[in-house]
């Protein structure tokens, strides 16, 4: 029986978010990581701590600073984005 063998450029894309308060982590797999999918993980953490804050802590992916992301953020007085 032949082992199937992994393709070493495949990846998956997971977004993750922890909360001190209640010990939880939250998290979006995505098909790839593009500003579209950053906001939709943002949406997803609105959603769930609706009336708190949230402090977002970013790499140095270029989406991450990307026009769509800042066009998001007025909107949104909530999130605070940190970069590294």
């Amino acid at each position: 029986m032949a082992m199937p063998l992994l393709d070493i450029y495949a990846y998956m894309l997971i977004f993750g978010a922890y909360a001190l308060e209640n010990d939880a982590f939250y998290w979006k797999s995505s098909d790839k990581g593009d500003a579209d999918a950053l906001r939709q993980f943002f949406n997803q953490l609105l959603a769930r701590a609706e009336g708190k804050t949230l402090a977002i802590v970013l790499d140095n992916v270029s989406y991450h600073s990307s026009r769509r992301v800042r066009d998001f953020l007025p909107a949104h007085p909530s999130l605070k984005l940190f970069p590294l």
